[in-house]
């Protein structure tokens, strides 16, 4: 306790306090409809961005081509804010990038960039276009998006394993980062369709509301569909202290 009355001292002496570390852990997205998506990221969490990028650098010692899914246990995690994010942070970077949205049910990044829907997954899936044909241009150096498509009448069929596998294999060519974003794991079986050719998965998990034993179950299934669960991006995670006063501690 005195130690953290110390800290509290020392930082209210601090004048350079920055204003970003006082703000939660969320990347900070415009994702009201058909508004175009801001990149504006606190110094923090541009930080456990780049952590993310290094971390999976490690376990992809080649990442160059590597199809990486991103997913949560249930709907409203902030999956597509953390897939939107981290690509523009990579493409900042000079990375190539692709995003790729994989949730059929309910997709969002074209909308969180203003780019129009049809022309996406669903037509590659089934064999209706090339993927350079429904490659969309951001705003954005290096990050291009291929959005939902139009909604399949039969989404069972048009996520046959023959039909992901095709799809799959054509996008390895296109980027050296291909992220999808994917439907929640425990709420639908269609992440758990991909797992067989992606090369990983990263789980995000929102602080402070999901429970343990949600995201546990979602890291079951996962793991039973026989894919590579990397790590777990803690997305929303609040301070409740200045991050500087955690660093004094």
């Amino acid at each position: 306790m005195g130690r953290t009355f110390e800290a509290l001292v020392r930082a209210e002496k601090d004048s350079k306090l920055r204003r970003e570390e006082l703000a939660p852990f969320e990347p900070k997205v415009n994702l009201q409809p058909y508004a175009p998506f801001r990149l504006s990221v606190s110094q923090q969490a541009s930080e456990e961005y780049q952590g993310l990028k290094h971390s999976l650098r490690s376990l992809l010692p080649e990442p160059k081509g590597k199809v990486l899914m991103f997913v949560s246990s249930t709907h409203g995690e902030g999956t597509s804010t953390v897939v939107a994010t981290f690509g523009t942070v990579l493409a900042s970077s000079g990375e190539s990038v692709m995003l790729v949205d994989a949730n059929l049910r309910k997709p969002s990044l074209h909308d969180m960039f203003s780019i129009e829907r049809a022309g996406g997954v669903t037509e590659l899936l089934l064999g209706a276009t090339e993927v350079k044909d429904v490659m969309k241009k951001t705003r954005f150096s290096n990050l291009f998006i291929i959005t939902g498509g139009v909604p399949p009448s039969n989404l069972s069929l048009a996520l046959s394993s023959k039909s992901v596998c095709h799809m799959i294999g054509r996008l390895k060519r296109e980027a050296g980062w291909i992220l999808l974003d994917a439907p929640p794991v425990n709420e639908f079986t269609d992440a758990l369709t991909l797992c067989s050719e992606i090369d990983g998965t990263v789980l995000v998990v929102q602080a402070e509301k999901t429970k343990w034993e949600v995201a546990l179950r979602a890291k079951q299934r996962l793991d039973d569909a026989k894919t590579n669960v990397f790590g777990v991006v803690l997305n929303r995670r609040k301070l409740h202290i200045p991050e500087r006063i955690y660093k004094l501690l």
